[in-house]
């Protein structure tokens, strides 16, 4: 059980609420007690520190997870758009870090849960479109926990190893970027 003098992973992160959102209970019970209701719940709460607290403790789920991955990919979606979301209280992490952050916990979750099917690779396709270097690192992270169950990424790996150096990417990030990549393409394989 968290203490009262221990601080929690999320709140670290900025407090946001998007419209409709209750900040009101940031589901931090939910890191010693996963429930897929609670989980379902939190994910769904629109703020962003029990979005947060719910896909850590998705990943704990195993393949148990596969039953909200519509809601995780829902709430990568909505991360994404910094404008949907009004600060209540900020943290060490503003909120274009805390969206940010909660995207790549749901990527990560996709790996730590095992998820293969045609919905969660399809998401971490998508990401290695966008020009996001954290991300992509999640991604490769992701594919390396899966294995040969991410083998459909396998080309869109390799195209983006193949467009690497074009890409739009922090020219510090692209040999670690290239490295990750290989070593998810030998991971699929």
């Amino acid at each position: 059980m968290t203490t009262a003098t221990e601080r929690i992973r999320s709140d670290y992160l900025t407090a946001a609420v998007v419209t409709g959102g209750d900040p009101t209970d940031d589901f931090a019970d939910l890191l010693d007690d996963v429930s897929l209701e609670r989980i379902q719940a939190a994910l769904s709460s629109g703020f962003s520190r029990a979005v947060f607290d719910g896909v850590e403790a998705a990943g704990r789920l195993g393949k148990e997870a596969e039953e909200i991955l519509p809601t995780l990919i829902q709430s990568f979606r909505l991360c994404g758009d910094s404008t949907k979301w009004k600060v209540v209280e900020e943290a060490e992490a503003d909120l274009p870090t805390t969206l940010e952050l909660i995207r790549m916990e749901v990527i990560e979750t996709i790996g730590e849960a095992g998820l293969s099917s045609r919905a969660a690779l399809t998401l971490l396709a998508e990401v290695l479109n966008d020009d996001d270097d954290a991300l992509h690192f999640a991604v490769f992270t992701a594919i390396n926990q899966l294995g040969s169950k991410a083998s459909d990424l396998a080309a869109g790996v390799e195209r983006y190893l193949a467009g690497l150096d074009d890409r739009e990417l922090p020219v510090m990030s692209k040999p670690y970027l290239r490295v990750a990549a290989t070593e998810s393409l030998s991971a699929i394989q």
